[in-house]
């Protein structure tokens, strides 16, 4: 593997990290809201919280603006493992027929 696909191959980690976060941190407010309407708690700043989430929530699943590793990137990357492994060609190979 080269330094170049092991670099493609950890920014995506990290990019995929990143979204994961923004996911997690979307999903406590709406828990806070989801809570406090269920116990009848008034809370003068559920409507903030709810854009808050909402935000994050639009951040997380429109990802793709600021993703830098495309999904063709990680496809060349393993084909060209593929194409380097002989194990790997032959089992290819393989599948194909079938």
């Amino acid at each position: 593997m080269s330094e170049d696909d092991l670099k493609i191959f950890l920014k995506a980690k990290k990019e995929e990290f990143a979204s994961q976060v923004l996911t997690v941190l979307s999903l406590i407010p709406l828990c806070v809201i989801i809570v406090t309407e269920a116990l009848a708690i008034h809370f003068e700043y559920t409507m903030l919280a709810a854009v808050f989430s909402s935000i994050l929530l639009v951040a997380s699943a429109g990802n793709k603006r600021w993703v830098t590793v495309t999904r063709r990137d990680l496809i060349n990357l393993i084909e060209r493992q593929i194409n380097s492994d002989s194990e790997a060609l032959t089992l290819r190979a393989k599948l194909a027929k079938n």
